[in-house]
């Protein structure tokens, strides 16, 4: 299985005042690496540190740790992450389970 990670896990992973923190510590002992996100996500993430006065280095110690990589490409996937995240979905899917599902056909096409 393969974990896509957004700005809001990150920036509270990073940041020790963020009130999901200590939520956002315990996801990412459980999550496996390399987890994979996008240049925008990144770009919010530094930029929302640098908002609260949070060092961002730590964003980019995890880039060279390989636990975050920027591998996440949308846009070559974007009709099939379109069907996943219509409002037709069942209940029973959240958008991140969408986002999941994604990555794995993503990898089981590799």
């Amino acid at each position: 299985m393969i974990t896509i990670c957004d700005t809001g896990p990150l920036v509270a992973y990073l940041n020790r005042n963020d009130p999901y923190h200590s939520w956002a510590l315990a996801l990412m002992k459980q999550a496996r690496s390399p987890m994979l996100t996008t240049e925008p996500v990144l770009t919010e993430v530094a930029y929302f540190l640098r908002a609260d006065r949070v060092d961002v280095d730590p964003l980019f110690q995890l880039l060279e740790r390989g636990a975050v990589r920027l591998d996440l490409q949308v846009a070559e996937h974007w009709p099939r992450f379109r069907t996943l995240m219509s409002p037709a979905l069942p209940s029973t899917h959240s958008r991140p389970y969408a986002l999941q599902h994604l990555s794995t056909e993503r990898q089981a096409g590799d």
